[in-house]
């Protein structure tokens, strides 16, 4: 009775699995390739002072889960390469070894998009890969457009969820909504702007908690038959200060379907 129990067990198994695969099979796969560029500077006997600069490259695949309660988007780093002169040949193979197979996921509200967790291996948890990370998430989690779950005017706008893409432990010091409005309309392609700024709290380095201003933006060309993102151009900077020094951070990137 047991081994019938377990056989039933296993089958059920299968089934489930095969169920979950062909789902996956079904996703709307879209690709896509991204370039970040950032300079950083850092003051602080706790930080220990230095500035960097860094380009992050990678290319990347946009899915959407189908047949699932709640609208799931899931993004997959393919390959991805960093440029930057404080770090060895070595540092840097790790960075692209690590980066592979990373994903981020999320959910869509009625207010937009939600922000997802990155899953990474164990090569991607050094400091400079962590930073590169970070400026590599901006440039995928861009191309998930923050249009809101409801129907949109072709000249409406919009408040929809924040998106803090700095890094480390982050605390948003007052709620942060990003303002989002069509300013173009051409065929099926819109052109979405949109933009985020306000104070945060963030940990730049461990055990290092600063205060200061954030704010981005981003303009964004929406395909409306497709419902995809065929490119998008972005910037951010961070001004954040405190007793144990200061740190400041200006980002530029262009993401587009490949």
């Amino acid at each position: 009775m047991r081994r019938f129990a377990l056989t039933l067990l296993l089958l059920s198994g299968c089934a489930s699995a095969k169920m979950l695969a062909h789902q996956i099979e079904t996703e709307e796969a879209y690709g896509y390739s991204t370039v970040v560029n950032e300079s950083v500077m850092i003051s602080g006997t706790e930080a220990k002072n230095r500035n960097y600069q860094q380009t992050v490259s990678a290319d990347f695949s946009f899915s959407r889960l189908r047949n699932e309660k709640d609208p799931i988007w899931r993004l997959k780093v393919a390959r991805g390469t960093l440029k930057r002169e404080d770090l060895s040949p070595e540092q840097i193979q790790a960075f692209a070894t690590g980066i592979q197979g990373l994903v981020l996921t999320g959910l869509i509200s009625e207010r937009g998009r939600k922000s997802g967790t990155f899953v990474y291996g164990r090569g991607a948890r050094s400091e400079p890969a962590h930073s590169a990370r970070w400026a590599l998430r901006n440039g995928m989690v861009v191309v998930v457009a923050p249009l809101p779950g409801v129907v949109t005017k072709p000249n409406g706008s919009w408040d929809t969820q924040s998106e803090v893409l700095l890094g480390h432990d982050l605390e948003v010091e007052k709620t942060m909504l990003t303002r989002a409005k069509v300013i173009d309309v051409s065929g099926s392609i819109w052109t979405i702007e949109y933009r985020i700024e306000g104070k945060v709290k963030w940990e730049t380095v461990p055990g290092v908690w600063l205060r200061g201003d954030y704010a981005a933006n981003a303009q964004l060309q929406w395909n409306t038959s497709s419902q995809r993102t065929q490119e998008i151009n972005f910037e951010a900077k961070a001004d954040l200060t405190g007793s144990q020094g200061s740190y400041k951070l200006h980002r530029k990137g262009r993401t587009a379907a490949r």
